[in-house]
């Protein structure tokens, strides 16, 4: 296909970007899916494998997928800035669709595990984002990297309610290879439409280290290390609630119907916002704010239906707004010719908050009940709220 990208208007994207924003979320939506369409019911049917018999071993197999992830994305993100965006993405693809089908196969708890960490060992999504970056100019780059966040939390949302349904009809075995078949089609997609970006030629480049402590990107890293912590945690111990409270798995879904209509429906305005008047600090403490609201919510309130809806609806809003957000303000913050290692540090703290909710969340379930994980999960909010209300608003630049 032509190299060149067909230009449109400064505040708007050109057909070519749409195309490339479209594809490029949508593998970064399934890379998520992997995580967000199993996490409904992974506990569950995790706790139901041979060996899976202490709380800790579930968490374990709910972060593992992290924990890889956290270990890789900044190496790939560093060697997609030297190599190449698209080659570096293929490597990660296959890692993970041979995860998927490992996943589908196994029959005790140390399989899944397993299976799960090469599942999370295609640690490909800073990559994505980088390779975005590359191909969108800075006028629109908001708009693109905004899609990203708004493929996730849609995935997450759409996750809640399909996966109860799904696993009724295919099984735990067959969500895994739904997920492995979706990400080879989506192989095929990158290679076919989405072209190779400009080599970077830049002897300006900081050291790695440099690029880590840099002071915004840091507040922005320790929040998608808060989110995700927060979101894994929760995820390890509601499904378990809902049975507590009389609601059987290929139920549950009714509780999350209203959390996804609501939840994508309500985070449009606030992301427009944003984006419009130039206020994305503002809109990123009031989403913090929403979170530490809706936690509070069911650490206090957790046995009673509707508040927890409530709660959830919120949670929602407030998760979907901040996933659309974050890789935009680090985009932003990042040096060109460094956005592959500076998304690398920022997936790597994504890695490493999945990894460390799902640990501590089943270790704090085990332990303390609902009420332990839902503490954790309000404190961590309320600490991000902290750094986020010191650091300074980003600035529009040329690409």
């Amino acid at each position: 296909m032509d190299k060149t990208l067909e230009k449109s208007a400064d505040n708007q994207l050109s057909k070519d970007e749409w195309r490339i924003s479209g594809i490029l979320s949508g593998v970064y939506a399934l890379r998520m899916l992997g995580l967000f369409l199993v996490l409904p019911v992974l506990s569950l049917y995790a706790a139901q494998l041979a060996g899976s018999q202490k709380s800790l071993w579930i968490g374990w197999a709910m972060g593992a997928y992290g924990l890889t992830q956290a270990c890789l994305q900044l190496p790939f993100g560093m060697v997609s800035d030297k190599w190449g965006r698209k080659k570096t993405i293929y490597i990660g693809m296959t890692m993970f669709i041979v995860g998927s089908f490992i996943a589908a196969a196994a029959t005790s708890i140390e399989w899944l595990v397993l299976a799960r960490a090469l599942q999370g060992a295609g640690a490909i999504s800073a990559v994505i984002t980088a390779l975005m970056s590359d191909l969108i100019r800075d006028s629109v780059r908001t708009r693109a990297m905004s899609m990203v966040g708004m493929s996730i939390g849609l995935t997450f949302a759409l996750s809640l309610v399909a996966a109860p349904l799904l696993v009724s009809v295919i099984g735990m075995s067959g969500l895994f290879v739904l997920t492995g078949v979706s990400m080879l089609l989506a192989m095929f997609a990158v290679y076919k439409y989405v072209p190779d970006p400009e080599k970077n030629t830049s002897s300006n480049r900081l050291p790695a280290l440099q690029i880590a402590l840099q002071p915004q990107l840091w507040r922005l890293n320790f929040g998608i290390f808060a989110l995700h912590a927060a979101q894994m945690a929760l995820f390890i111990s509601l499904p378990f609630l809902f049975l507590q409270m009389g609601i059987a798995q290929e139920a549950q879904w009714k509780v999350y119907a209203p959390m996804v209509l609501f939840g994508m429906v309500l985070m449009v305005p606030v992301i427009i916002y944003g984006e419009k008047k130039r206020k994305l600090k503002q809109t990123l403490l009031f989403a913090i704010g929403m979170m530490v609201v809706a936690q509070a919510m069911l650490a206090t309130k957790h046995n009673a239906v509707m508040v927890m809806t409530a709660a959830l609806v919120i949670y929602a809003i407030a998760f979907n707004v901040l996933e659309a957000i974050l890789p935009s303000m680090v985009a932003k913050f990042a040096p060109a010719e460094q956005r592959g290692a500076a998304m690398g540090f920022y997936s790597t703290a994504q890695s490493i908050g999945l990894f460390i909710g799902g640990v501590a969340g089943g270790g704090l379930f085990s332990r303390f009940g609902f009420e332990g994980v839902f503490v954790f999960a309000t404190a961590l909010m309320l600490i991000w709220w902290a750094i986020a209300a010191t650091g300074a608003a980003p600035k529009p630049r040329e690409a």
